[in-house]
């Protein structure tokens, strides 16, 4: 049996799926307003769930008998700031956290679950397969004035990643032109290619030492659409680290606009 906590986007839903091709029975939390309506139909038992009241889904967790769980999916950073009103439980875990980026929240959760005994498990226990491997994806390679952006770009983003800013720096001419911060990946995007015009540079790096059991940077559909609305010709990614949802109809859109798509 395993738990999941899922947020939004799909691949709370390709887990879960994937889990129970294995035979898995799975008792799912859907954070409200963000879990795919379809997870109801894949799980044994179903609950809804809010992320500030993790009191409750530890207790959820623990009465079905679940000892390990995965968390996945997109939460909102900005209910932080805008609708924090939290259990004790996470009240004392969050003010047990060094600060609020990213990792030292979502450690002080993982914390928080394992030492009532459910131990939280890595993104990959079920999809190994949507990591990123290093190479071009598209017919269309990088250009070098893409491939020089990109050299001096990744490092940048890597920075910015360590740092727990954001995951995404896009560039123009060696220029960075947005960094991603706590508005997420596509708000960033919009904000660098209004700025840099056509052709810009889009490069997305995980942590040094990314912890698979949470927040593991992805691209997928989505983020093409917005590139192209954006003129981001070109995207790069780490290889090894991150995820690539829907690979197919991500890589037929990029290729349809004319836009490269390179891990390294």
């Amino acid at each position: 049996m395993i738990g999941l906590i899922a947020g939004g986007g799909k691949l709370p839903v390709m887990f879960a799926e994937k889990a129970a091709s294995k035979g898995e029975e799975l008792v799912i939390v859907g954070i409200n307003g963000l879990a795919d309506p379809a997870l109801k139909k894949i799980a044994s038992q179903y609950f809804e769930g809010n992320i500030f009241r993790l009191g409750k889904i530890i207790h959820t967790f623990k009465r079905a008998g679940v000892k390990k769980a995965a968390m996945i999916g997109r939460l909102e950073k900005v209910d932080f700031f805008s609708a924090f009103r939290p259990d004790f439980k996470t009240l004392r875990l969050v003010l047990s956290a060094r600060d609020w980026r990213d990792t030292s929240l979502l450690k002080a959760m993982i914390g928080g679950f394992e030492r009532e005994g459910i131990k939280i498990i890595p993104f990959d226990s079920f999809l190994r397969e949507l990591i990123a491997e290093k190479g071009v994806y598209t017919k269309r390679v990088p250009s070098a004035s893409e491939m020089a952006d990109i050299k001096f770009g990744f490092p940048v983003a890597r920075k910015v990643t360590d740092l727990d800013i954001g995951q995404t720096v896009v560039v123009k001419n060696k220029c960075v032109l947005a960094v991603e911060a706590v508005e997420r990946t596509n708000a960033a995007l919009l904000r660098g290619g209004k700025l840099g015009g056509k052709n810009s540079v889009a490069i997305k790096t995980a942590r040094t030492r990314q912890d698979m059991r949470m927040d593991v940077p992805g691209i997928g559909v989505e983020t093409v659409r917005t590139m192209i609305r954006a003129r981001i010709s070109c995207l790069a990614i780490e290889a090894g680290k991150m995820l690539i949802v829907d690979h197919a109809a991500t890589v037929k859109l990029a290729e349809q606009h004319g836009i490269s798509i390179i891990a390294i």
